[in-house]
């Protein structure tokens, strides 16, 4: 199941499309969620348009050929977003986030980096209307150590449908012979790229290969010197143009 919180902003209604479209590629049941802000209070007609707007997006993924559902829950959105992640054996979340514009008064946006923090599931990243799906360039950035292996195939497979080119790119020197054969048959390059920082490597890269898809690694958010630490990822998601998958929980499983 494809977990889709939403607060009816302009970005988090194309993580919405995107979702629906991802949902119908693989065949995944959409669960629609708004998060009213604790103690927040809503009259009779706001509460009719929050149910409107969650049955509007219900009946789009409806319409294009996905199963669908909906909820509205109260509190904190990353602590009700984590239970319902295990409640409802989430495979993905898909939020939008505004980025270095930082609009706080939308609830999602100022989310996001909390979501990618704090959830040990895949997170799905979208910072504005994704017109190249399905995904048919992705890069995936790593440190290429044994234990970001799980990870790695979690990315493999969830892109395998799409017949990709895959970018492997590593910002300092790393050894991706084995990451390579992991991606066979699908296309695959690998990239050493220089650049000030891990974060601007890895967008500079992005931006100058027309890549439509970012994935990392984020299930270790917090070793010492580690390549890819969690801040790093979310600076990542604050700064990258394109749709950024961190995946996080996996190696769990």
């Amino acid at each position: 199941m494809i977990l889709v919180p939403t607060d009816f902003s302009e970005i988090a209604s194309a993580a919405c499309d995107l979702a629906i479209r991802i949902a119908v590629s693989k065949n995944d049941p959409l669960h629609f969620i708004h998060c009213l802000r604790k103690g927040g209070q809503l009259t009779a007609s706001e509460h009719q348009e929050v149910e409107h707007n969650l049955r509007m997006w219900k009946s789009k993924a409806e319409e294009a050929g996905a199963q669908a559902s909906l909820e509205v829950i109260r509190g904190n959105l990353i602590e009700k977003l984590s239970d319902l992640t295990e409640q409802k054996s989430s495979n993905l979340v898909v939020m939008g986030s505004h980025g270095i514009s930082g609009k706080e008064e939308y609830l999602i946006g100022s989310n996001t980096q909390k979501a990618i923090r704090k959830i040990e599931k895949p997170i799905l990243v979208v910072k504005g209307t994704v017109s190249n799906f399905p995904f048919r360039n992705v890069v995936y950035a790593s440190s290429f150590e044994k234990r970001d292996e799980a990870d790695f195939m979690f990315f493999i497979n969830w892109v395998k449908e799409y017949q990709p080119t895959i970018h492997l790119l590593a910002i300092m020197q790393s050894a991706m012979d084995h990451y390579r054969e992991l991606c066979r048959p699908l296309s695959c390059q690998t990239h050493f790229f220089r650049d000030i920082n891990v974060e601007a490597g890895i967008r500079h890269f992005s931006e100058e290969n027309q890549i439509d898809l970012i994935a990392v690694s984020n299930s270790q958010k917090k070793p010492v010197k580690r390549l890819l630490s969690g801040s790093t990822v979310e600076f990542l998601v604050n700064h990258a143009e394109r749709p950024v998958l961190s995946i996080d929980g996996v190696s769990n499983k």
